[in-house]
């Protein structure tokens, strides 16, 4: 059972979903944003990859990790863009 059949779909889905999401993180404030991007996408991947045991799944644990990641790093940073266009 696979949820995405290739890289382009997942990408995809990570990009509406992220959106959807980053209106409702706006309230934060521009420092727990930032920082909740940079700190949160990392521990993401770190879960996926390591505590999942992903890196026994090969390139494709990779991929999702990486995506997982950065589907965590692009809310924040759509937060971010739109707490800053309302400022």
């Amino acid at each position: 059972h696979y949820s995405y059949y290739s890289i382009e779909e997942h990408w995809s889905r990570i990009n509406s979903y992220s959106s959807l999401s980053a209106r409702k993180y706006t309230r934060y404030g521009f420092l727990r944003l930032f920082l909740s991007m940079l700190i949160n996408s990392k521990m993401r991947f770190f879960r996926h990859f390591v505590f999942k045991l992903g890196f026994l799944d090969g390139f494709a644990g990779f991929n999702i990790a990486v995506l997982s990641a950065a589907a965590v790093y692009l809310k924040y940073a759509k937060a971010y863009q739109l707490k800053k266009r309302k400022s």
